[in-house]
């Protein structure tokens, strides 16, 4: 059975010369992935579904659109926090939310203590900024509000559960004496797929690629594309920040979203070939691991970015009170947050170089009376980086860099 899984895998892949990249499995047969995130039974069914994660990704982003708008009401976010209206619609569109899957976003969130540099955990500290949100963009101080809240969630949603939640399921699959659910034998009841499978696929449906992802060029990844096909055919916002933080003629490290890509598809095909979970996870390694180099290299775009105008504007500048810079700031410090929530693979947000950055960073745009400081955290936490992620300094370069 499975040597004629694999075959199968052979099979859909052949006609692929551009196939993402090959490994060989327990029985020593290569399994080969297929350039497309397209797997099918032998009846030609598709496996592959993560309709969940797609709404998801539509409701976070209908939520910074309505806040960056400044039409937002508290009771509006909240009900697409739910989503608990039958009749609210996606971006303009015909499109609601409810006809793409009845998921939501409040029980998915991580449910930390508190997010570093706070006092409340994710769900109150959401909560929290959809009050303030209330038909306003920017706070008073310069937060704004639709940067923190979007890119927030996904951080404490999508990266949380794409890497904390779901990947470390794989170190269950077939093991003996577990429950059924980690099963990559017995397809679900009423499905196609194996319940390892369909983790594999939620997983990639948080980071958010198109299915065709690994064919497109990076100026294509970079766009989420006019398609209405939400659950295979868009470019949501992981997947995108991948492909423009590998947009770096500067820089040493990158490739992120040809790495995370190809791994998606190898470590899917090796599932459904039954290959052992330790090339599974190998594959899983990658994505995990590039996937935080994605946040991190973020960090640094958006820091190099307001440390660059604090020096251009001079000792008097008040980015706060900028409206470049202060979005710039809020972008920064949100993919800063999203760093805590890789809580099963990463190293450095249990280190003390993370809230040392979460302490630089600020909780609002420095004014100034304390730029200069904020300058000096930006390069703290650069060298950080290098130390952590093997960044260069050209990767770091605050004209060339990420």
């Amino acid at each position: 059975m499975l040597f004629l899984a694999v075959l199968v895998i052979a099979f859909q892949s052949c006609g692929d010369d551009d196939s993402a990249s090959t490994s060989t499995s327990s029985n020593d047969d290569t399994v080969t992935a297929p350039s497309t995130f397209v797997f099918t039974d032998d009846s030609g069914a598709s496996t592959v579904s993560y309709s969940g994660q797609v709404v998801r990704q539509m409701l976070i982003g209908e939520i910074k659109s309505q806040i960056g708008a400044g039409t937002a009401t508290e009771a509006g976010l909240l009900s697409l926090y739910e989503n608990d209206d039958a009749t609210a619609t996606y971006n303009g569109t015909a499109t609601t939310f409810q006809s793409v899957s009845d998921s939501y976003l409040s029980n998915k969130i991580s449910g930390a203590t508190t997010v570093e540099g706070y006092t409340l955990g994710p769900d109150a500290l959401v909560k929290s900024w959809f009050a303030a949100a209330e038909g306003v963009k920017v706070a008073d101080n310069g937060v704004n509000l639709d940067q923190m809240v979007g890119k927030g969630l996904l951080g404490m949603v999508g990266y949380y559960q794409g890497t904390s939640v779901y990947m470390p399921r794989i170190d269950q699959m077939n093991t003996a004496g577990t429950a059924y659910e980690y099963s990559n034998v017995d397809i679900v009841e009423n499905k196609t797929y194996t319940a390892v499978e369909h983790y594999w696929d939620e997983s990639f449906g948080y980071f958010g690629a198109a299915r065709d992802y690994g064919t497109q060029t990076n100026s294509e990844r970079q766009s989420g594309g006019s398609s209405t096909e939400y659950t295979s055919a868009v470019n949501w916002e992981w997947a995108k920040y991948a492909a423009k933080r590998s947009d770096c003629t500067g820089c040493d490290t990158g490739e992120f979203d040809t790495k995370i890509m190809d791994a998606y598809l190898l470590g899917r095909a090796l599932i459904s070939a039954g290959a052992d979970r330790s090339e599974v996870a190998a594959q899983r390694e990658i994505i995990v691991t590039e996937w935080e180099k994605v946040v991190a290299a973020n960090v640094v775009h958006y820091a190099n970015d307001v440390a660059n105008l604090i020096a251009e504007g001079g000792d008097s500048y008040d980015c706060s009170a900028n409206t470049t810079c202060n979005k710039y700031w809020s972008e920064m410090r949100a993919f800063g947050l999203c760093m805590q929530f890789n809580t099963a693979y990463s190293t450095f947000a249990s280190s003390t170089d993370f809230t040392t950055m979460i302490s630089n960073m600020l909780n609002a745009p420095p004014t100034a009376s304390n730029s200069a400081a904020f300058v000096s955290g930006v390069a703290t936490t650069n060298a950080a980086f290098k130390t952590h992620f093997g960044f260069t300094d050209n990767d770091i370069d605050a004209t060339n860099g990420f």
